[in-house]
């Protein structure tokens, strides 16, 4: 048996190495755990207007184009999704799990990448940690103009 000196130093740096991972650890293990409540929007009565005439929403004109929008007041991008020739979607891209950002849709799906949750069009949860859908903005067209209420 080999026996070795090991210095008060030494000895005292690895069990702070030791106490530090154990600690990020459990921190890691508790953020992981927590369920990210849904970012509803707080309704304060107004109307944001996307003109579909602009060049900037060429992908809102076509059935299934997608764009995420910066719109004031919201402390969140609105995820706009042309589900119809009539009808839009708009819903948070922060997804209800731990707060990440969703992707644009893809295959009529949206995939939040951070842990593997999927939504619906709509909005709807499908898969994946997330149990809450993501919240949802009021949008409709009307006369070449996609408006979302909120």
């Amino acid at each position: 048996m080999v026996e070795q000196n090991l210095s008060r130093r030494r000895f005292l740096s690895r069990q702070i190495r030791i106490a530090l991972g154990a600690i990020g650890l459990s921190a890691i293990g508790f953020s992981c755990d927590k369920e990210k409540n849904p970012v509803e929007p707080e309704p304060i009565g107004a109307t944001y207007t996307i003109d579909l005439s602009d060049p900037t929403y060429t992908d809102l004109t076509v059935v299934g184009g997608a764009l995420k929008l910066d719109v004031p007041n919201l402390d969140f991008q609105v995820l706009i999704i042309r589900t119809g020739v009539e009808t839009v979607s708009a819903l948070s891209t922060v997804c209800t799990h731990l707060g990440c950002p969703v992707e644009l849709p893809q295959d009529g799906q949206i995939w939040c990448q951070c842990h593997n949750s999927y939504f619906s069009l709509t909005g709807e949860r499908l898969s994946g940690p997330a149990t809450e859908p993501l919240p949802q903005i009021d949008a409709r067209i009307d006369n070449n103009q996609i408006l979302l209420d909120y």
